[in-house]
């Protein structure tokens, strides 16, 4: 006859040692799930330390975020001219529709100028950067703006060339009258050979244009003749006397320096005056 008492101790031990045996079918399942989620944190680039690091990096974007905008210049209003346009107040409460921490390299930031508080005729945002100021960017370009500058290392000369087409495409909107060279008038440089047709910049908004600043002629075969500003004009030829001529550089300087003419001049920062 068997012990009872012995009986049970031996089930006792035998289910301990079930209890204790690992299910090889669920680690298993474990073991592939554990993978899987690792090897799609390794695609994106971020493992368990690098899920939090990127959790730090946006909290401390957020702060300097912050920084930028309670840092930043602001400048008085200026009112426009017909031949002007006005820079706005930036409002107490204002919100950037986006904040750039990175500020651009030191050479960039005066390209920007013309854009700080920039009234423009539609809808617009606008835009913290560090460095520069408070930008405002026309609401139909917005999301190429925001192409330009969504990157780690933001391409701020696509900035300044989308900001500058959109300032010469509204004065655009209007007529211009054109500006014939005086008789007494002579050519800083005359352009050889004729541009290509092909070139995505067209001259034909600055043939006998009149700027609001000192300008000099210069005569293109098959364009006509061109005005340039005379703060400009180095450069423009540094790009047009090139074998062969970057007439692409020098249109696109051009272009950039309508933004400039047709703005009202900035007041001076009032740094006593910075957002809090």
């Amino acid at each position: 006859m068997r012990n009872p008492s012995v009986g049970r101790a031996h089930q006792k031990g035998l289910n301990k040692q079930v209890a204790g045996k690992r299910n090889p079918v669920a680690q298993q399942k474990r073991n592939v799930a554990g993978g899987a989620v690792r090897n799609q944190a390794g695609k994106k680039g971020l493992g368990t330390a690098g899920a939090a690091g990127a959790l730090a990096l946006g909290a401390a974007g957020a702060v300097a975020g912050k920084g930028v905008v309670r840092n930043l210049p602001v400048s008085k209003a200026v009112a426009g001219s017909a031949v002007a346009r006005g820079r706005v107040a930036v409002p107490a409460n204002v919100r950037p529709r986006l904040t750039l921490v990175n500020a651009p390299v030191a050479n960039l930031r005066p390209r920007f100028a013309p854009f700080v508080q920039r009234h423009w005729r539609r809808a617009f945002f606008w835009a913290a950067v560090a460095g520069v100021g408070y930008l405002t960017i026309p609401q139909l370009y917005y999301d190429r703006f925001y192409g330009c500058v969504n990157v780690a290392d933001p391409d701020y000369g696509c900035a300044v060339d989308l900001l500058s087409t959109a300032a010469l495409e509204e004065e655009n909107e209007s007529a211009r009258v054109h500006y014939p060279m005086p008789s007494d008038a002579v050519y800083r440089y005359s352009a050889n050979p004729a541009p290509k047709q092909k070139t995505s910049c067209s001259f034909q908004p600055f043939v006998e244009r009149k700027w609001n600043h000192a300008f000099v002629w210069v005569q293109m075969p098959s364009v006509g003749n061109v005005t340039v500003p005379e703060d400009y004009y180095d450069r423009f030829h540094a790009y047009a006397a090139q074998d062969p001529p970057d007439y692409s550089s020098a249109c696109k300087l051009l272009v950039e320096a309508v933004a400039g003419d047709t703005v009202a001049a900035s007041a001076q920062p009032d740094l006593g005056s910075q957002l809090r």
